[in-house]
């Protein structure tokens, strides 16, 4: 069996690329860092949605 030369795997497609290189071009690289920003943004969201439903609720326990 043949072996392959060495090489790292593109972060965003999964393609392979150069040993060591993260990305297999800058196309990739700007799709990744952007997903990362959007998810990111989502998951501060969902958090923030927690934390305010459970100070309403605290609140309201504390009222009530």
């Amino acid at each position: 069996m043949p072996k392959l030369p060495e090489h790292s795997h593109c972060l965003a497609c999964g393609w392979p690329c150069a040993e060591g290189a993260d990305f297999c071009g800058p196309e990739c690289a700007e799709d990744f860092f952007a997903e990362r920003k959007r998810t990111r943004r989502k998951d501060a969201l969902f958090w923030g949605g927690i934390v305010l439903a459970v100070a309403v609720l605290v609140v309201v326990w504390l009222v009530l």
